[in-house]
C-alpha cells in the first residue's frame, strides 16, 4: 500500500511539473508515432522540419509519459527543441534557411533521445526485477 501510494505520488508530481514545461512551444499537429524512422523526411524545407520537429516534441512527451525519461532529461530535450526552433524561425525569416545544419541537429538530438529512451527502461527493468527478487520484509530471495 505504501510503495502504492509513493508511486501515485510521484505520478502526480511529473503530470503537473511537465506540462508547463511542455507548453513553452507545443505542437500545432498531433502525427502518428508508429513509425519511428517516418520521423525523418530529411529535412530540404522549413516545412518539413516543421513536422519533424513535432515528430521529436511528441516523442520527448511519450518518454516522459512511459517514465523512460526523467524530468531533468526531458527539460533538457525541450530547451533543446527550442533553441533549434530558434534558430530555424530565425533563419526562416531572414530567409537563410539551412537545411543540412537543421537536419544535423534534429537528428543529434534525436539519437540522444532514443539512447535516453532505451537506458531508461533498461533501468526501469532493472529495477522492477529487483523488486521482484525481494520478499516482503525486503531480503533478497534468491540463493
Amino acid at each position: 500500500m505504501k510503495r502504492l501510494f509513493i508511486v501515485l505520488l510521484a505520478t502526480t508530481a511529473m503530470t503537473t511539473a511537465i506540462p508547463a514545461i511542455a507548453m513553452a512551444h507545443p505542437p500545432a499537429v498531433v502525427q502518428d508515432q508508429d513509425d519511428d524512422n517516418s520521423w525523418n523526411n530529411g529535412g530540404a524545407s522549413y516545412v518539413d522540419f516543421n513536422q519533424e520537429y513535432q515528430h521529436i516534441w511528441q516523442t520527448i512527451q511519450h518518454g516522459v509519459s512511459d517514465g523512460a525519461y526523467s524530468r531533468r532529461q526531458a527539460s533538457s530535450f525541450y530547451r533543446a527543441m527550442q533553441r533549434i526552433r530558434a534558430h530555424a524561425d530565425s533563419d526562416q525569416r531572414r530567409g537563410e534557411f539551412d537545411p543540412e545544419t537543421t537536419q544535423a541537429q534534429l537528428e543529434q538530438l534525436h539519437e540522444r533521445m532514443h539512447n535516453a529512451h532505451e537506458n531508461g527502461h533498461d533501468r526501469q527493468d532493472s529495477y522492477n526485477n529487483r523488486d521482484n527478487n525481494r520478499d516482503n520484509n525486503g531480503y533478497n530471495n534468491r540463493r
